[in-house]
């Protein structure tokens, strides 16, 4: 079994059926940026749920050490984020001023400059100390 399947079924075993069919990662990420979605949907938010599938993205990005697992989580998963707005509004919970800056272009690419500039500038005001 490839490394970032046994790593999400260890991270997030609530979708050990769903992943366990996923036939390659970016199949896997696009079903993970999904899954992220749809935890917004639900009222309370599920913070733990949340914060594992960050924390898996997180891993692919940054410790996978797999060109395809990084390529597969930046335009399945990380490049979608903006769209939500849910997710948009809590990003800054969620991933450090370095790693969204290092996500730059990623969460440019469905974003006028316009719209762009204010996903930024939201996003600087909420991680900014109150």
């Amino acid at each position: 079994m490839s490394a970032w399947k046994r790593k999400a079924l260890e991270m997030l075993p609530e979708f050990r059926g769903e992943f366990e069919e996923t036939p390659n990662v970016m199949s896997l990420c696009i079903q993970l940026h999904e899954k992220l979605v749809d935890a917004y949907s639900h009222k309370p938010l599920d913070d733990d749920r949340v914060r594992r599938i960050y924390e898996y993205a997180r891993w692919c990005l940054e410790e996978s050490r797999n060109g395809d697992v990084v390529t597969a989580i930046v335009v399945a998963y990380f490049e979608h984020l903006p769209a939500n707005r849910d997710v948009r509004d809590d990003l800054h919970r969620w991933i450090s001023l370095k790693m969204f800056q290092g996500l730059e272009q990623p969460f440019r690419y469905h974003l006028s400059e316009s719209k762009w500039a204010k996903f930024r500038d939201d996003f600087n005001r909420r991680r900014a100390p109150a």
